[in-house]
């Protein structure tokens, strides 16, 4: 799949993690830290399948985030929220894309 990125993801998906040590106390499920960490560097290699989980841990991430005023604070602070943006759209991008190619192909 070809994600449509001005930076690779593994830059967005690395910037989400490091925004989340910044805010301590961020409440974050660690294997939803692992997954977004682990496809951080997997990067555009990462298989078409898994990112629809990444999606998943990423809005898993951001809600836990978003409980606490100063770690939300904190987060954003780190450029967090925009990393969110830019690799949510990026995916969907992608999936819409080969959603449209299959629909196609099936007629």
């Amino acid at each position: 799949m070809s994600i449509p990125t001005k930076y690779p993801m593994k830059q967005y998906l690395g910037g989400i993690v490091e925004a989340l040590k910044s805010a301590p106390g961020n409440g974050a499920n660690p294997n939803d830290v692992e997954t977004i960490r682990f496809y951080a560097e997997l990067g555009n290699d990462a298989p078409d399948s898994q990112w629809p989980n990444v999606l998943v841990a990423i809005a898993h991430v951001t809600k836990a985030v978003s409980y606490n005023p100063q770690t939300k604070q904190a987060f954003a602070a780190a450029n967090g929220f925009e990393y969110v943006k830019e690799s949510q759209h990026a995916i969907m991008t992608a999936l819409t894309e080969d959603a449209e190619k299959l629909v196609a192909k099936r007629g």
